[in-house]
């Protein structure tokens, strides 16, 4: 029961996020008092209260995925199947293996709704020694085909060769460095960007009082630190999940935890970065952000509201609508990769997948959301990178495996950390 506690947390309340008003908060209390009940043993109670979450919250796939899980878990079958259905409805599904569906096995309503097959086209490229060592993002040098994957638990950096070897490359602290999220390369300048913040998931824990979040650059050359940019003093918290390079070279970041957009100042005196007055008052858990060829448009993704078209020009937000069947929510990376044609890591719905996205030609409303892969394992999909061969992205990210306190948890199995590649043809 406590691994089912521990995926169950993580998957619908990792990223603490504000939602569309009065219902999202309504979800979230919910989903607090269903992970309540699961400590006290009260399946039943906790499968009332996700099914209730669901209902107040109905584009969530996870809560449908949720409360499938736990009526199933509560011997409620007919409650589990609307549930299934639901979620099929928004364009997610299910892990034929999974546990928690166990008892409907039998069901012949169940046998008779199938998961959506499972496609694997992607493969494995490196598996990283270091069992926790919890990748998060992962950077391509074109120059020199070397990769750079950055660890959440270790805070670290480590360099792939061509040859597949993995060598540390930034040690943990260096220049105050915590957990490691967004990794980028700066052919240009020479600089591996990184976002760092301090969080419970990190080695050691979080520090008292918490090390403050910021962005960095360190030379390609040489690992060493060149220089550091915090973000403004405003008493908020902040945690920037991934860096874009926007096509005028400079380096955006989106904040998952305040809901807005950075930039590294272009000056050379500047050491706080650029809170930009790009808004939307849907916006929660801000990721993903892709350019356009130009740089006058940009699109973002919001794991929990689905994406955004940005005019950089007029500064006007627009969200990209999504047709029935179709669900834009629990996108981590985003990558254009044609004039309206994106790659997406989706790992908010189950199970995991990597989909091809096509918009219209005001790239305003999504035509067609295609599967391209579903990454096998336990662990998390996360963000990846754009190559001549393909995309390369990271796969076994260890967010399932984390208790209630940030802490792995000890003595279960747990997955390797990955790159694989999904090639172009």
């Amino acid at each position: 029961m406590r691994r089912f506690l521990v995926l169950f947390m993580v998957l619908i309340a990792h990223r603490a996020v504000a939602q569309r008003a009065d219902s999202a908060a309504t979800a979230r209390r919910l989903i607090r008092g269903a992970a309540a009940a699961l400590q006290l043993g009260d399946t039943a109670a906790a499968a009332d209260s996700v099914q209730a979450a669901a209902r107040a919250w109905p584009v969530q796939s996870s809560y449908w995925l949720a409360a499938a899980r736990w009526n199933a878990l509560a011997g409620r079958h007919d409650a589990a199947l609307v549930a299934l259905t639901t979620l099929r409805t928004l364009g997610g599904g299910w892990r034929a293996d999974d546990p928690r569906l166990a008892t409907l096995a039998h069901d012949p309503r169940f046998v008779a709704l199938p998961p959506d097959r499972a496609i694997v086209r992607s493969r494995v490229v490196v598996t990283l020694p270091d069992a926790d060592f919890h990748p998060e993002g992962v950077a391509w040098d074109p120059r020199t085909q070397r990769l750079f994957v950055g660890s959440v638990h270790r805070g670290t950096v480590v360099m792939v060769a061509a040859d597949s070897v993995v060598t540390p490359f930034i040690a943990a602290g260096s220049g105050g460095l915590r957990a490691v999220f967004g990794v980028l390369v700066d052919t240009t300048r020479n600089l591996l960007w990184i976002s760092s913040a301090d969080i419970p998931e990190r080695d050691g824990g979080e520090s008292s009082p918490r090390a403050p979040p910021a962005v960095y650059a360190f030379s390609l050359a040489t690992g060493s630190m060149v220089r550091r940019w915090a973000f403004p003093e405003d008493g908020r918290g902040h945690l920037i999940g991934e860096l874009t390079l926007a096509p005028d070279g400079t380096v955006w970041g989106s904040d998952s935890e305040s809901a807005a957009l950075y930039r590294v100042p272009v000056t050379e005196s500047g050491t706080v970065l650029e809170r930009l007055p790009l808004t939307h008052p849907d916006w929660g858990s801000l990721q993903g952000l892709a350019f356009s060829a130009d740089g006058r448009t940009a699109w973002l993704a919001d794991w929990t509201t689905g994406l955004y078209r940005i005019d950089l020009q007029t500064a006007v937000v627009t969200p990209v609508t999504t047709p029935a069947g179709i669900t834009a929510l629990g996108i981590d990376g985003l990558y254009r990769v044609g004039n309206a044609h994106f790659l997406a890591v989706q790992n908010g719905i189950a199970p995991h997948r990597i989909v091809a996205i096509d918009l219209d030609e005001r790239g305003t409303t999504v035509r067609a959301l295609r599967t391209l892969d579903h990454p096998p394992g336990d662990g998390e999909p996360t963000l990846g990178v754009v190559t001549p061969s393909g995309f390369l992205f990271v796969a076994g990210a260890l967010w399932p495996f984390y208790d209630g306190e940030g802490r792995l948890s000890p003595g279960q199995p747990r997955p390797r950390g990955e790159i694989r590649l999904l090639p172009w043809r």
